[in-house]
């Protein structure tokens, strides 16, 4: 299955910005951008691309439902931390 007929897909994309490690099991850190082709939610959000920062170790993510704008605002808060 081709990844570019799914409406989503994600793509390997290098960090912009130093990565902190994960705050729940201090696993790697990777950027990643999601892209999609849903007409609906790019009608809705004004956009086809979504960044975010993901574990690989525990999968904890910043994409939540629909990313950040760019991979500098998904790593600033992937990086953010309770005071």
């Amino acid at each position: 299955m081709s990844t570019e007929n799914s409406p989503l897909f994600a793509v390997r994309v290098e960090p912009v910005v130093s990565l902190l490690p994960c705050p729940f099991c201090g696993g790697e850190a990777r950027p990643n951008t999601m892209r999609t082709s849903d007409k609906e939610m790019i009608r809705l959000n004004g956009r086809d691309t979504f960044h975010g920062v993901n574990c690989v170790m525990c999968g904890a993510d910043t994409r939540g439902l629909l990313g950040s704008a760019t991979p500098e605002q998904a790593a600033e808060r992937w990086n953010r931390r309770a005071s």
